[in-house]
């Protein structure tokens, strides 16, 4: 081979320096392919776990709204129902203690 094919080659890409700029750059995609793979395995992993936390958010949230509700409820409950004042109802409360301790009155 004389010096023009040697030219030649080496402007083709066929040369001993143009064979190690394929072995770097098919090492170099070869690493980013990879680097590809764990990504994508890292981001399905993330959508998973996005997805749990939001499913778990939800099933709180949907809780909490029910508890707010039974709560309003029972507040309703109490509100609706006729109450003594507090001194009539202690009152009431010290003489069945009374009655019970002297046994039946007279």
């Amino acid at each position: 081979m004389d010096i023009n094919q040697a030219h030649a080659r080496a402007r083709l890409g066929l040369g001993p320096a143009s064979l190690q700029r394929n072995v770097k750059a098919r090492k170099t995609s070869e690493r980013r392919r990879a680097e590809i793979i764990v990504l994508r395995d890292q981001a399905a992993k993330l959508v998973a776990l996005i997805d749990h936390y939001y499913a778990a958010y939800r099933e709180s949230s949907a809780l909490l709204i029910r508890r707010e509700r039974e709560l309003a409820e029972l507040r309703n409950k109490l509100a609706a129902r006729p109450m003594l004042p507090p001194s009539a109802h202690s009152h009431a409360a010290g003489e069945r203690a009374v009655s019970k301790k002297n046994g039946p009155s007279a």
